[in-house]
């Protein structure tokens, strides 16, 4: 069991969308946002395209639904379940759009639920717990971003101290 200090929060809002005009000051927050949010569609779009074979550990898929690949994976005692959704499965794999990834684990060390609309990013929340030994060594972090109706981008991000019990 653990328990934990309280949060150590920060939370930024961009500008977002077509045409948007970041200030100089958040152009590293921009970035940051761009690079979690494309290493997270690389992730459901290879899930998308290796539907039909064991890669890389993560089983065949488990959906007979075209609009859905359900793939899992266990390693050390860890059973890691990934689903994403496509909103054109009848493209072929590779050009497939994911429309909603989820990915847990069976030790509840990682959460991750992303949600896009016509491949633009809608909302996304990631959650992990690290023992890894490193600098996060027994944290929990979460990370949240929500694309506003106003057309900003609010990304949140919470590292939480763990302390063994």
């Amino acid at each position: 069991m653990n328990i934990s200090s309280q949060p150590r929060t920060s939370v930024v809002t961009i500008p977002w969308g077509p045409g948007a005009k970041v200030p100089p000051e958040q152009i590293e927050d921009e970035l940051a946002v761009r690079d979690s949010i494309a290493s997270f569609t690389h992730l459901a779009t290879a899930h998308l395209a290796t539907a039909e074979k064991s890669n890389n550990g993560w089983s065949r898929d488990k959906d007979p639904s075209p609009e859905r690949v359900l793939h899992s994976m266990e390693a050390n005692g860890v059973t890691t379940v990934a689903a994403v959704t496509t909103e054109n499965p009848k493209s072929s794999p590779k050009k497939q759009i994911p429309s909603e990834w989820s990915l847990t684990t069976s030790d509840r060390s990682q959460s991750q639920h992303i949600v896009w609309e016509n491949g633009s990013l809608v909302s996304l929340y990631v959650e992990r717990e690290i023992h890894d030994g490193g600098v996060l060594d027994n944290t929990l972090t979460s990370s949240t971003m929500r694309v506003n109706d106003n057309g900003s981008l609010t990304w949140t991000l919470s590292v939480t101290d763990l302390k063994p019990t």
